[in-house]
């Protein structure tokens, strides 16, 4: 291995466990009998700076013992105690010694030095402490990186390589679908392809198989209610309610979260854009409203478009007026009764398109 010190800096979870990975796995090769240890911030917990006598025990040459180790170490930020246990990894790091450490993303600029060697330091300003302890990393020959979310074409990169991990391939319109679908979080992009490697034929994936994965999952089925919802149909809306909402993989509490927010987010979007005529602007502009309001899935944006066509406004108002009641009655943990509510306003659906199809075939 080129380096035994990697600090890992980023918001995205998914992406620092993937890199940690690979850097254990090829630590472990370098040192295949190596004790495993995890430490966190509270171990460098003290009343007086850093508490490091852990951290230096393992540093030190036990000689003929078997003092081979792969550290893994999670810091809450890049503060006086970080840098800190930095400073003693460049001070006291050894051979059959690697160290993987978890940050959360730090300001780019504290990266921009070079390396150097170590050196004690005193009266020194925090900022510049922060740029040095990562400077000694890297005199060590040790790597900083700073990982970025993919977004764009490369979150859809990331997702067909994904798809090839678990053994199945997928175009860019599945793999946009599916950043739409979980909104970017690749921890969900991750779960939600395991459970297709489990549920889906291996091979190519097709829209339609995607499609009926996040109808089906209950985890995934937030806007799928809202879709139906305005749509008018009722009865599909009442079965998503149904599956949502009593299924194993969440609670009745976090359903009815993530449902009273999509169904705000989508009237909010059917009166504004109502008001703003948003049937005759151009494409772009649909997309930067859309986006505005989070409605990111093609079919949730088909459906509010439907909505502001063609449904009364009577029909909206009842829908506004009974989200109010099922918000209110979610906030005062009446689950039940706020469950109660979204049911009536399927059934409100239903029925506004069957005075709709009476009306049609009295026109005939």
């Amino acid at each position: 291995m080129a380096y035994k010190v990697c600090i890992l800096s980023s918001d995205d979870p998914l992406l620092k466990a993937d890199r940690a990975q690979e850097f254990i796995k090829k630590a472990r090769e370098e040192v295949p009998e190596a004790l495993f240890m995890i430490l966190s911030s509270d171990d460098f917990q003290s009343t007086r700076g850093a508490n490091l006598a852990l951290l230096e025990n393992e540093l030190i040459d036990p000689g003929l013992f078997g003092g081979d180790r792969i550290i893994k170490i999670y810091l809450k930020d890049l503060d006086a105690t970080a840098c800190e246990v930095l400073n003693l990894i460049a001070k006291r790091i050894r051979d059959g010694v690697y160290i993987v450490i978890d940050l959360p993303r730090i300001n780019a600029s504290f990266n921009k030095e070079g390396p150097l060697p170590f050196k004690e330091e005193s009266k020194v300003k925090l900022e510049t402490r922060k740029k040095h302890a990562l400077s000694f990393i890297k005199g060590i020959g040790g790597s900083v990186e700073i990982l970025y979310t993919p977004e764009g074409r490369e979150l859809l990169e990331f997702i067909s390589k994904r798809c090839a991990k678990y053994g199945f391939t997928s175009d860019s319109t599945c793999a946009s679908y599916i950043a739409q679908a979980c909104e970017g979080n690749l921890i969900a992009i991750d779960q939600a392809l395991q459970l297709m490697q489990m549920t889906l034929p291996s091979g190519k994936i097709a829209l339609n198989d995607v499609d009926r994965f996040f109808v089906n999952d209950a985890r995934f089925s937030g806007y799928e209610f809202t879709e139906a919802l305005f749509n008018a149909d009722g009865i599909r809306a009442l079965n998503i309610l149904n599956s949502f909402c009593t299924g194993p993989s969440t609670s009745l509490s976090e359903a009815l979260s993530l449902l009273l927010g999509r169904l705000e987010s989508a009237l909010n979007a059917i009166y504004e854009g109502r008001e703003s005529n948003l049937l005759k602007k151009p494409f772009a502009e649909r997309v930067h409203f859309f986006q505005s309001f989070g409605l990111k899935t093609p079919k949730a944006q088909d459906a509010v478009l439907k909505a502001i066509s063609s449904m009364p406004l009577n029909l909206l108002n009842f829908l506004s007026l009974n989200l109010s009641k099922a918000s209110k009655d979610f906030a005062s943990f009446s689950h039940e009764k706020a469950y109660l509510t979204l049911q009536e306003m399927a059934v409100s659906v239903i029925n506004y398109e069957v005075e709709k199809l009476n009306l049609e075939d009295i026109s005939k």
